[in-house]
């Protein structure tokens, strides 16, 4: 709560409660976006881009959140990543690229594909780290990352102005569209763990 990440031309940046950049991560060439905080607060990740402008290659790159020194950087494929997120341990991350979510491990840098869906909007990880939430049109989507398991729950037919979000607790989902506000109890959808 002392402060958040930011991307500003090209770099992430931490910027503390008045405003003020108080740490710049990688150099301004990094061309970094999205960028997003470890749960501990002691890591920072961002989609990165570099090389030529004719031909940019697309990775993954993780700072100490302190020193500002590299940590890590994954490379991956295209450059149309949307999301980042941590898991509660901060071992694993989450990107949404396409329509695939993809997990990384954080020591290692080993990837795989964890959910696949057509037309996938913005996923959301439940604060347990067990769940990603996702609208794959018409249907709001729970999958259960141990076990695979999906619980589709229909809703009307308009596409969402906005990514799900669950309260802090993991137990209400929020989802919104077309002037609709909607809270999903997560007790009665959510697929069994297994």
């Amino acid at each position: 709560g002392t402060g958040w990440a930011a991307s500003v031309e090209g770099s992430p940046v931490k910027i503390d409660a008045t405003g003020a950049v108080v740490k710049t991560y990688g150099p301004r060439a990094v061309h970094a976006s999205l960028a997003t905080v470890s749960p501990s607060g002691s890591m920072v990740a961002a989609y990165t881009r570099s090389g030529s402008p004719g031909k940019p290659t697309g990775g993954i790159t993780l700072w100490d959140a302190s020193t500002g020194a590299r940590l890590a950087e994954f490379e991956r494929q295209g450059l149309s990543g949307t999301k980042l997120m941590f898991a509660p341990d901060g071992r694993t991350l989450y990107s949404h690229e396409n329509d695939v979510v993809v997990a990384w491990d954080v020591p290692t840098g080993a990837s795989r594909a964890v959910v696949r869906a057509k037309n996938m909007d913005v996923p959301e990880l439940s604060p347990d780290g067990d769940f990603i939430a996702y609208y794959s049109d018409p249907e709001l989507v729970l999958h259960h990352l141990g076990s695979g398991k999906q619980r589709r729950l229909r809703t009307k037919a308009y596409w969402p102005d906005s990514n799900p979000v669950f309260f802090p607790g993991g137990t209400l989902l929020a989802t919104s569209s077309n002037s609709h506000f909607v809270v999903w109890d997560l007790a009665l959808a959510r697929p069994p763990k297994e």
